[in-house]
């Protein structure tokens, strides 16, 4: 092959290899789509590290999904067995993974939940107040995360966050009682807990941390493996706290049965400490 034969063979394929990467470059579609929700939910299931936006109101429940087109045609949401389940199909894709750039944060607005479920990544916000004549049970794991952004009333509390989740509770007024498990590094926070006369309990291990501010009738306090309960400016009647196992609590009162073993801490402050 001569010298010019060779000249133009290069030239062709760098033209091929310039038209190849701004093909790859191209601006993707971007869309949204509004979902509305038939059915009745008062709970709500979030997976696959979706983001989810949540305002309490009584006008038509629906979503608004946002983002890439790609993206926003594979998020499924649906209603079923009383659940409004989010999710995203990530069939035929290798190591998804779902930030702001593919997709915004799915906007929805329905009914007081009763339930609320976080798994793999996934994320809740509730923006709004939400009152209910129940309770709400919370069960958030592996790194998903719940927030409770705006007042909360409701008769009862259950958070259950394992394997690095966090739930985050801003404000809740609560009549008969609240009961935490954190396991296994995960974390949970009340900021405000107005529940003069309710039973709390705390069930914190292998690495996890609840911190709790507020008020209560009573409250059991139980640490292990290294866990941390972080009680200080929590004000209740009773006091029990149980530390074992290289975990920490600390709780304020003059009413407090504390027993420590292996290593485990209880440090009574004075109140708001």
């Amino acid at each position: 092959m001569n010298t010019k034969k060779l000249l133009l063979l290069l030239v062709a394929m760098t033209m091929v290899f310039s038209l190849t990467a701004l093909a790859a470059k191209a601006p993707a579609t971007v869309t949204s789509k509004t979902v509305k929700l038939s059915g009745k939910f008062d709970k709500i299931a979030v997976s696959s590290g979706l983001e989810v936006d949540y305002t309490v109101n009584h006008s038509a429940p629906e979503a608004v999904i946002s983002g890439l087109k790609e993206y926003v045609d594979r998020v499924e949401v649906k209603v079923s067995g009383g659940t409004l389940y989010v999710g995203f199909d990530n069939s035929g894709m290798r190591n998804v993974r779902i930030n702001d750039k593919e997709l915004d944060k799915i906007i929805i607005n329905g009914p007081a939940l009763s339930k609320a479920d976080a798994s793999s990544g996934a994320e809740i916000d509730i923006v709004s107040s939400m009152e209910t004549d129940g309770g709400l049970s919370v069960n958030i794991s592996s790194g998903a995360e719940f927030d409770m952004k705006g007042a909360l009333k409701c008769r009862s509390l259950i958070i259950n966050a394992s394997s690095g989740a966090e739930a985050d509770i801003r404000s809740a007024v609560v009549t008969d009682k609240t009961h935490i498990d954190v396991s296994s590094g995960s974390d949970c926070s009340v900021d405000f807990l107005d529940m003069k006369h309710g039973a709390l309990i705390i069930n914190a291990s292998s690495g996890a941390e609840a911190d709790v501010k507020g008020m209560a009738g009573s409250a059991v306090l139980n640490a292990s493996s290294a866990a941390e309960i972080k009680a200080g400016k929590l004000s209740a009647g009773t006091i029990t706290a149980n530390a074992s196992s290289a975990a920490s609590i600390k709780c304020s009162g003059r009413n407090v049965q504390k027993s420590e073993s292996t290593l485990g801490s209880v440090k009574i402050v004075k109140e708001g400490r």
